[in-house]
């Protein structure tokens, strides 16, 4: 077939019965080619085709080398969908690059120069709703776009959207914040909406395990399941805090100097601690009074939150092997004066009274 005019105007080309202004008929594959000159060395061309009901497309393709094949570069219908790069996405747009390149598969350009500007890239609930739901934001903090942030947005139904994550030019993260501050080289920080803000872990079975929290005056480090809360350094455990309250050190067992040595410091006030050792330098417990002077207390013992007695050492720091021990007990009434009672000489002497 060649042209037909039929009497309603309506123009065919390839068809007798055209039932449009105009009509192009062809069969599937074939092509409507725009040439660059009539050699046609370079050439464009709109194809037509209908394979299936799910492969009905139409593919634009360009002749960039001459007498080499257009090379299609988008592909409209496959499936409903839009190729950009392939003729057969299976996304709402699909969008193929090369093997083994690093090529920005969309670029999104904006004259908006102004500090906080951007551009973004959104998804809505349904084409009625006026708010966007979700969107990433590509912004200039800085004036003619100096510098470039990336922010996470999303929103409720009919009550628009506010941006609930950022990343800013020199790496830092805000989340409930747009300008997350800088105390280090590259850093998180969690902004509470209302109240306290909340760092949450899960464990891979999605129970509720730790978190970690900020209310304006103190930070919370707390499990919020029947668990243990480890320190390590270089991966190895140092201290745990039990579910109990007790404090383990140098351990991972509560039965300290039954069958294990460390440190236990009880919810109720007692402290364990146990070593194994044999040498004459070896203590489970070491106190060191610092000072000029040649006496001292290094154990205060109080009941009900009153001193009550202590013991202390005497000796000199330029002489090491003068040393010696006195036990006092409270001199004054509600306070921490003291009397000695007893002292233990270094030479094993025993005195008993006014400073022995």
């Amino acid at each position: 077939d060649g042209i037909i005019i039929d009497t309603s105007g309506n123009v065919g080309i390839g068809t007798a019965s055209p039932g449009s202004r105009f009509d192009l008929g062809t069969s599937s594959g074939t092509s409507m080619q725009f040439l660059y000159d009539t050699s046609q060395s370079y050439r464009n061309t709109i194809s037509n085709y209908w394979n299936s009901s799910t492969d009905s497309r139409m593919d634009f393709s360009i002749g960039r080398t001459a007498s080499v094949a257009p090379v299609t570069v988008m592909s409209v219908g496959y499936g409903g969908n839009v190729g950009i790069g392939t003729t057969g996405p299976v996304n709402k747009l699909g969008i193929g690059v090369a093997s083994n390149s690093n090529t920005k598969a969309i670029n999104l350009y904006s004259l908006n120069i102004d500090v906080d500007a951007y551009t973004s890239i959104g998804s809505q609930y349904s084409i009625s709703n006026a708010y966007v739901e979700s969107e990433i934001r590509f912004g200039n903090e800085t004036y003619t776009g100096g510098g470039s942030y990336l922010g996470f947005v999303a929103g409720a139904t009919n009550t628009g959207n506010t941006e609930k994550m950022r990343i800013t030019s020199s790496g830092n993260v805000g989340i409930g914040t747009s300008s997350p501050a800088t105390y280090g080289t590259t850093n998180l920080e969690v902004n509470g909406k209302t109240g306290a803000a909340y760092i949450v872990v899960k464990a891979t079975s999605d129970a509720l395990v730790g978190e970690m929290a900020a209310d304006g005056t103190i930070l919370y480090f707390s499990t919020k399941t029947a668990n243990d809360m480890v320190f390590r350094t270089t991966d190895v455990e140092r201290m745990r805090i039990t579910s109990d309250g007790n404090v383990l050190v140098g351990t991972t067992n509560s039965d300290i100097g039954g069958s294990v040595t460390g440190v236990r410091f009880n919810q109720a006030g007692s402290i364990l601690a146990s070593i194994d050792e044999t040498t004459a330098s070896s203590f489970v417990s070491y106190f060191d009074r610092r000072g000029t002077n040649n006496e001292g207390t290094v154990i205060g013992l109080a009941m009900q939150g009153f001193f009550k007695a202590s013991i202390g050492v005497i000796g000199t720091s330029a002489n090491i092997n003068d040393g010696g021990i006195t036990f006092n007990t409270l001199a004054t009434l509600g306070g921490f004066a003291k009397t000695e009672r007893m002292r233990i000489r270094p030479s094993g002497t025993i005195g008993i009274g006014a400073e022995g």
